[in-house]
């Protein structure tokens, strides 16, 4: 038996004398913030998430206050008699003796624990709160008991953030290391996980302690559920069947909308004509950019399905790359050579910045020519020969008109994740230019690829 399987076999004790209520949480909050205070000065698992989760629940010591312990006392005790391998009785003076009690706590503090709100509430400072994320630990969390030699599992995408690998949906990660240690802290078997995420290590025994690292840019940690752990796993081997370990993650980024409300499609339009044509049959009163919800179905004069209007086309004119910033809810646009369709007031350099874009209603828009700006060279516009009557035809400029798309002004836009950064891409030099938008109404020219 491990000192670990025989510690929860036989869990020290712990008294904590107190007078009253108020002295027994003060008590209570004291003690605990002793454990994680010395939790501090081990640090057993290398290369892992222990000190950010330590500190993290020692945040969460900081907001224990008395008032609103009283009323759930009952459920306290009541929740802590359901957890059949870890009490909470009397305090052994041994207790801050024992460095191998502490690794063994450290162990539990670095998982991550998500409590449901009825079971407890840390938001509230509550003392049910700190215990029963102190004490609760799922299935997986401790020395998971498996059978075999090898550990095998798969990274996959957590959709659905609910720690459950639910469908074929949630694909597989490939390229995330997969490293195992044995319990005196050496490795003893790595790998990588496959184009579909999953991963074996074979040959191994014992205690383990499963490592996963090497997630790309912006992926995170998804919940621990019933079959995703953290990226830090303990587990058991016997001698019949391998140990299953999977580990869920998530990429904020790829979601842009909260439960219930459906996020917003932008889409360019084009007009025939020159875009200041604003009297009668002129395009520039056309719609050049609007938006909808993801789930609108049907067109514009079906009754409730009118899209909502952000620009005019004489405000922008002819536009395709777009990028959108959700922390400052501002819409990039980008002009575009398109056959028919005239330049915006900013010509083929012109960078169009439209805020207030999530509004039901004409957004705030700001043209800005990135030539005149910052020297960016979007090439030249042949002579063109657009009607002010959006109702006639013209061959706008003919075969030079028709052999200059794709070749000058601007192609496809793309905003960095953290909203300060914009790539455009130049049709006329074939390079990609980089803007920082920290301001996005006084871009700067970062470099050029």
């Amino acid at each position: 038996m491990t000192f670990e399987d025989s510690l929860l076999s036989n869990p020290p004790n712990v008294i904590i004398r107190v007078s009253n209520m108020k002295n027994f949480t003060v008590a209570l909050r004291t003690c605990c913030e002793g454990i994680v205070s010395s939790l501090k000065q081990f640090d057993i698992v290398q290369n892992s998430e222990l000190g950010t989760s330590i500190n993290n629940r020692t945040d969460i010591l900081k907001n224990i206050s008395p008032r609103n312990f009283s009323w759930k006392i009952y459920g306290i005790f009541s929740y802590l008699t359901t957890l059949p391998r870890i009490s909470f009785l009397s305090l052994n003076q041994k207790f801050g003796r024992s460095g191998k009690l502490f690794n063994f706590l450290n162990l539990f503090a670095s998982r991550k624990v998500y409590i449901p709100s009825k079971k407890a509430s840390i938001a509230s400072g509550s003392l049910i709160g700190v215990l029963v994320t102190l004490f609760t630990f799922s299935s997986n969390v401790a020395h998971a008991q498996c059978t075999g030699t090898s550990v095998a599992g798969s990274v996959f995408r957590d959709f659905n953030l609910n720690g459950v690998k639910d469908n074929n949906n949630e694909i597989g990660l490939a390229g995330i290391t997969v490293r195992a240690f044995n319990s005196s802290n050496t490795q003893v078997g790595t790998t990588t996980t496959l184009s579909n995420g999953t991963y074996s290590i074979t040959g191994l025994s014992g205690s383990l302690r499963i490592e996963f690292s090497g997630l790309p840019m912006d992926y995170v940690s998804g919940p621990d559920g019933s079959t995703s752990g953290t990226s830090v796993q303990f587990v058991t081997l016997s001698s019949t069947v391998g140990c299953a370990v999977n580990f869920g993650v998530n990429h904020p980024d790829d979601f842009c909308a909260k439960s219930g409300v459906q996020p917003k499609i932008a889409v360019p339009c084009y007009a025939n004509g020159r875009f200041d044509a604003t009297g009668t049959n002129g395009a520039g009163l056309e719609d050049a950019l609007v938006s909808f919800p993801y789930n609108r179905t049907g067109d514009k004069a079906t009754s409730g399905n009118a899209p909502n209007l952000l620009a005019s086309y004489n405000r922008i004119g002819s536009v395709w790359g777009m990028a959108y910033n959700k922390f400052n809810k501002t819409l990039f646009a980008t002009a575009f050579m398109k056959r028919h369709s005239g330049f915006g007031p900013q010509g083929i350099a012109g960078l169009y910045v439209i805020q207030n874009a999530d509004a039901n209603g004409l957004g705030t828009v700001t043209g800005i020519n990135l030539q005149t700006l910052l020297g960016i060279n979007a090439g030249t516009q042949p002579p063109r020969d657009l009607p002010t009557d959006k109702t006639q035809p013209t061959d706008d400029g003919g075969n030079a008109v028709f052999d200059a798309v794709g070749k000058m002004s601007f192609g496809d836009a793309e905003l960095s994740a953290d909203g300060n950064t914009l790539y455009i891409t130049n049709l006329f030099d074939k390079k990609v230019y980089v803007l920082n938008v920290t301001n996005p109404l006084s871009p700067t020219l970062t470099a050029s690829y």
